[in-house]
């Protein structure tokens, strides 16, 4: 694929924010309702990872869309085989330090949790066997789900029939959260909330959406080049996207949910309009070489 400037910028930016998060930085910020509620969903190394995600949707949604127009059909082998063999390697380092911590008492970690971790589903990990230790691992799991399922979409589906399935699963990202808001479920013979024995904005829906919103547009620019085109080099196409990316700073406080989906939507545009904008100020900030490499 053509190197996209700009993206790698972008991508450091999101690992910068969650770096930023785990070393404490964040905590810095005035413990105000604005800084809690509002700005926190655009600069907390959870806003960090969402970007991430939006990014790593654009661009393998690109690359698929890319070889399934160059050669008719998606070689999953090869595609699972570069996804594992790129995070394997360094994984398993730290999977055998992660063994050793625990089986010499350093650790909070436990073998279920380091299990779990293991096989990408550390989202769906109960509170009671999570380990900040392993923590970061959930955004792996929900990247690593999603991958298993987007490829044979695009191979199996026409244009119109992928952007369909964009929409519903955004929608299931909506709707989803929702619905399990009052989950019961019995464990020992006593009830537990759901939402409170598990961290369910990690479940697969909702923490996707960020993902499909970057493939969403990825697929309209690949297969509607000349409509997005015309949309992204209109001169107000940068101050929507601008606003839709804000909107958690302006939004009612009754409608954040739907701030904080708008504002994913709005890192998607920003995608977007950064591909079609090379030569723009913005870019070229992000084309800072300290940045992109």
């Amino acid at each position: 694929m053509k190197y996209i400037k700009g993206f790698d910028g972008i991508r450091a930016v999101s690992i910068l924010m969650v770096v930023c998060l785990h070393a404490g930085l964040t905590d810095l910020l005035p413990a105000t309702s604005f800084v809690q509620n509002r700005l926190f969903l655009l600069v907390s190394g959870n806003a960090g990872v969402d970007m991430f995600f939006c990014l790593s949707g654009f661009l393998i949604t690109r690359i698929l869309l890319q070889e399934k127009d160059k050669s008719h059909t998606i070689h999953f082998r090869k595609f699972y085989a570069r996804r594992f063999l790129r995070l394997l390697p360094p994984l398993i380092i730290f999977y055998i330090i992660i063994l050793l911590l625990i089986a010499l008492g350093y650790t909070d970690s436990t073998y279920t949790g380091l299990l779990v971790s293991f096989f990408y589903l550390y989202n769906y990990i109960p509170n009671v066997y999570y380990s900040s230790i392993l923590g970061h691992t959930w955004s792996l799991g929900v990247e690593e789900q999603f991958y298993l399922i987007w490829p044979i979409i695009i191979s199996i589906f026409n244009r119109y029939k992928i952007v369909l399935v964009c929409f519903i699963i955004i929608l299931m990202c909506y709707i989803v959260p929702l619905l399990t808001d009052n989950i019961t479920f019995v464990h020992n013979h006593k009830s537990h909330l759901l939402s409170a024995s598990f961290k369910v904005n990690r479940f697969f829906l909702p923490a996707a959406y960020p993902i499909i919103a970057g493939c969403l547009l990825s697929v309209l620019i690949f297969y509607f080049k000349v409509k997005t085109k015309r949309i992204f080099e209109n001169n107000i196409s940068f101050l929507v996207t601008f606003m839709l990316f804000l909107s958690p700073l302006y939004y009612p406080f009754v409608l954040l949910n739907i701030a904080y989906l708008v504002h994913i939507f709005g890192i998607a545009l920003l995608l977007s309009w950064i591909f079609y904008h090379p030569a723009s100020l913005l870019t070229k900030m992000l084309e800072f070489k300290p940045l992109s490499y």
